[in-house]
């Protein structure tokens, strides 16, 4: 079976106008590294109120891990960071059927500079054979790629894959840019632009089912746009063509699709002066958004964050969730300081709840194992498959305690499944040896600094769940994946509840501003 690319042909672009989307100015995008704030930094971080309650994990596990592959293209003084990937299943009771597409930040060391493009890699065994090529930007789409994003559509068997391009000259614009794989078609269609602005950043996509009265298929492209604030498109006909559409703004919206087609966003929104975790759903694909299910405002400050853990390198705030596809119920992930151990700021990873909608959540638990004294957790991704189990992974350094100011970090990389809920998990390492983050280097625009990513990849078939990352090869960094078996591991017990309608009244309509 051919490789799976993505090459070029037409798509109908819907242009995007700036008169449409009114938005005030937009607070600090995540962005290269050396945008993160400069000003002086206190170390110690309080966080308000009592300890969270740590969720029981477990050393033993039920599940098989293996194997792991090395899936870029080994070029000399290359850096690998931020995966997407996704995957299908061809139909048989085995996870050596499914095929998985995967894509990632390359950078290219060039001098002083780093010429980074996106990296794809296919896999049509269960992640044992893949096959390596370049995404290829559109025409006109010159300069720094970056975010790369994935969506696979259970209803049509359509594979997207898309990302972002930046040039440096001054009053050039970015883009948006997309491209797909139809299961039967022998040819892919795209790349092509499907937004182009100044200032794009942290696109994710989903495609599903929408919401009654629609019919057909969705596809949501979300993501920040400067002055515009964030917006969301929307296709109805497969990515032929879009509608914009005003989301709240922040940085990260992770889009994700439930039963009946409704529509849950996380992302990194603010509460006052402070960050703030934040979900929020529509039920009309977009036509309006609710106020907030849940904002968690961070206790750590960016920076504060950034400076909880050794290493030069940034750890993003971003909020990840996943909802449970048969009852609807809803998770909230993120990283936060939790506190300190041994006169550190401990970072740990920090899960809600809600089994009704968002109306009610429960209190934060932390569901990441640790050391003694405390290493960090961070940079989770979660999925939920559809037996309910939740599959997390994230980045590590508890065999390799070092104090928050040093520039040496040494990162595993661990996986961890929940049967429960999110009550108990069993947890393991996939990294052999750690990643070094002095090995780590990305300029494309200015100094340059560790940079490690922002994200993980992760994506989940009826058997296997598949983890993508930068890890350690002989001292090289490389792009990893592995497979993780856990068929014949039971479901997790469904808890139903109600579709939710909302009100008009809770309804911001756009393009009102978000508050």
């Amino acid at each position: 079976m051919a490789a799976l690319a993505f090459g070029a042909a037409a798509l109908q672009v819907l242009p995007v106008g700036q008169a449409r989307l009114e938005r005030s100015a937009a607070p600090d995008a995540l962005g290269p590294p050396e945008a993160v704030e400069s000003a002086p930094v206190l170390r110690t971080v309080e966080p308000k109120g009592p300890a969270p309650a740590r969720a029981s994990v477990l050393s033993a596990m039920r599940y098989t891990i293996g194997p792991t592959r090395r899936v870029d293209a080994r070029l000399a003084g290359a850096q690998l960071w931020e995966p997407s990937l996704v995957v299908t299943h061809a139909g048989s009771d085995s996870a050596q059927d499914d095929q998985i597409a995967a894509i990632w930040m390359e950078g290219r060391r060039s001098g002083e500079m780093t010429d980074t493009r996106i990296g794809s890699a296919s896999s049509f065994d269960g992640a044992d054979a893949w096959t390596t090529t370049e995404l290829v930007a559109p025409a006109g789409s010159t300069g720094t790629q970056f975010d790369p994003m994935t969506a696979v559509d259970a209803t049509t068997g359509r594979t997207y894959v898309g990302a972002m391009s930046r040039d440096a000259a001054v009053g050039a614009s970015d883009t948006v840019w997309l491209a797909y794989k139809d299961a039967s078609a022998a040819q892919p269609g795209g790349p092509r632009a499907i937004f182009v602005q100044s200032g794009v950043d942290k696109g994710w996509m989903a495609a599903g089912t929408p919401p009654a009265p629609l019919n057909g298929s969705v596809l949501y492209v979300l993501f920040k746009a400067a002055a515009l604030g964030s917006l969301g498109l929307r296709s109805l006909d497969e990515g032929a063509t879009f509608e914009p559409f005003a989301i709240p703004d922040g940085v990260g919206h992770q889009p994700r699709i439930g039963p009946g087609g409704v529509l849950t966003i996380s992302f990194s929104g603010s509460v006052g002066s402070a960050r703030a975790s934040t979900l929020v759903r529509s039920v009309d694909a977009l036509e309006s958004i609710s106020q907030p299910l849940i904002q968690v405002p961070m206790a750590a400050t960016r920076r504060q964050l950034d400076d909880a853990v050794p290493g030069g390198f940034r750890i993003p705030d971003l909020a990840m969730h996943a909802v449970d596809p048969v009852s609807g119920r809803l998770y909230l992930l993120y990283n936060d300081v939790t506190g300190t151990s041994g006169g550190e700021a401990d970072v740990n990873l920090l899960l809600r709840d809600s089994i009704d909608g968002g109306a009610n959540w429960s209190e934060p638990r932390i569901v990441n194992g640790d050391a003694s004294p405390a290493g960090d957790q961070f940079m989770p991704w979660i999925e939920c498959d559809a037996q309910g189990r939740l599959h997390l992974a994230y980045f590590d350094n508890r065999r390799n305690v070092a104090p928050d100011a040093g520039d040496i970090a040494l990162l595993d990389v661990y996986y961890a499944l929940s049967t429960d809920g999110g009550s108990t998990w069993e947890e393991a390492r996939l990294t052999g040896a750690p990643l070094h983050a002095q090995s780590t280097w990305w300029n494309p625009l200015g100094y340059g600094t560790q940079f490690v990513g922002d994200y993980l990849g992760m994506a989940v078939s009826r058997h296997a769940v598949y983890v993508a990352y930068p890890g350690d090869d002989a001292g090289e960094v490389g792009m990893m994946v592995t497979r993780i078996d856990f068929a014949g591991i039971p479901s997790s017990p469904h808890r139903t509840r109600a579709i939710p309608t909302d009100t008009i009244g809770s309804r911001i309509r756009r393009p009102a501003p978000f508050r």
